[in-house]
């Protein structure tokens, strides 16, 4: 109901609007470990990672949850964020997804599977274990 309150405000609208002429977006990758933001922050509950992990989801970017193979994971709490929605997200032209460390490789595949994200900045170490990941 929150969620729903803010956006219908008139300026939030405007905002999201505007994601129409967006050509470049820069979004993190994020997995599911005790240091990701989502969890250190407390914003995600044992019950939310219960919900993710039914899903599968291995990583996150702009708050879209998704699994290994890419697929969007629809929950109740992708239903509670405020962000742009993945299928704007695809139609931005360049969007461009930063991770780093070896433990975030399945997260970073299934972000580049998902097909949101187009150009990936990472380091020679990670991407050698995101191959790695590829071919199991």
């Amino acid at each position: 109901k929150i969620r729903e309150m803010i956006m219908s405000d008139s300026k939030i609208i405007e905002i999201f609007k505007k994601l129409n002429s967006v050509t470049h977006a820069i979004t993190s990758i994020g997995n599911f470990s005790k240091n990701a933001t989502f969890i250190s922050s407390g914003f995600l509950s044992d019950n939310d990672l219960r919900v993710l992990a039914g899903a599968k989801a291995v990583g996150d970017y702009c708050g879209i949850f998704f699994d290994i193979n890419g697929h969007i994971c629809k929950t109740a709490v992708s239903e509670r964020l405020i962000g742009i929605d993945f299928e704007k997200l695809k139609k931005i032209p360049n969007v461009i997804g930063i991770a780093s460390g070896p433990e975030k490789a399945e997260a970073i595949l299934g972000a580049l599977r998902t097909g949101g994200i187009n150009i990936l900045i990472t380091d020679e170490v990670t991407a050698l274990e995101v191959n790695s990941k590829m071919n199991e």
